[in-house]
Order: structure tokens, then C-alpha cells, then sequence
């Protein structure tokens, strides 16, 4: 009998570690995202290239890293850009902290062109996509990510 308890006790236990990161990540998939800064890199005739500073609000216990994302970006129902894994690896700090993600973005110029003939300062791009986290073994993909960004906040 006693040599059942501890293979009894450390599925339990395996279980409860298993079941706590679990409910971490799913407080995680609720994490709040603001666009709060972005940034000139380079402009030329094909593409413009911005920097977006991310600020991410983590409120499960945990730290987390990222380990894949996908954005889009688009105004008008027209995409003018798209994020892959620029920087893959950034740490997300639990317990409500404030971590920043930077992410490069390049926007077609010629696109850009055709939204602002029709009043570009006035438009809204929006940044729809994905990214996945990791925390030792277990791994969460496809959190959704949809924010709006008002032109006027930033020109």
C-alpha cells in the first residue's frame, strides 16, 4: 500500500503544477496591449520602416516569453504591412507588470499613397494578428491581438 502512495502523490502533484500554469495562461490570453509609441526608422520609395513600442500588461503570476507572432496592418480593408517575428524571445514579467515589446514594421509606400489621397492624418490603421508564449514546457499559441491606432495620436 505504501508503495502506491507515491506514485499517487506525484501524479498529484504533477497534476496540480500542470492545472496552476494552465489557469496562468489562460489569465494570460486576456492581457491588455497599447501601441504607445512608434517610430521613424527609414523611408524610402518602396517602404517605410517604423518601430512600434508595445506596452503589454501581464496580469497572471507568471513570466512568460514570447515565442512567435504574426501582425497585420491595415487601413481601409488594405493591407499596408505585416509583422513576423521580429523579436522573438522578449520576456513578459507576471504579476501585472509592465513590459515593453519593440516590433518592426515596413508599410508599401504605394499603398500608403492611395490612403493618403483619401485623407491619411484622418485615418485608422489596424494591428490584427497573433503571437504565442512559452513557460518551460508548456506552450500557448494563437493569442489573439487587435489594436486600433489613430493617425492623428501620432503625426
Amino acid at each position: 500500500m505504501k508503495k502506491l502512495l507515491i506514485p499517487i502523490g506525484l501524479a498529484g502533484i504533477g497534476f496540480g503544477v500542470y492545472t496552476y500554469i494552465k489557469t496562468q495562461l489562460d489569465i494570460f490570453k486576456n492581457t491588455k496591449f497599447k501601441i504607445i509609441k512608434i517610430k521613424k526608422d527609414s523611408i524610402s520609395l518602396k517602404n517605410i520602416d517604423l518601430e512600434l513600442y508595445i506596452q503589454v500588461i501581464n496580469d497572471s503570476s507568471i513570466t512568460f516569453k514570447i515565442t512567435d507572432y504574426f501582425f497585420n496592418v491595415t487601413t481601409d480593408n488594405l493591407t499596408i504591412g505585416e509583422v513576423k517575428n521580429s523579436t522573438i524571445n522578449q520576456v513578459i514579467k507576471g504579476d501585472g507588470n509592465i513590459s515593453y515589446i519593440p516590433i518592426k514594421v515596413s508599410l508599401n509606400t504605394a499603398d500608403l499613397i492611395v490612403g493618403a489621397l483619401s485623407g491619411l492624418r484622418n485615418k485608422e490603421i489596424i494591428v490584427d494578428g497573433y503571437f504565442g508564449v512559452r513557460k518551460g514546457i508548456f506552450k500557448y499559441k494563437n493569442i489573439k491581438v487587435l489594436e486600433t491606432i489613430k493617425l492623428n495620436d501620432y503625426l
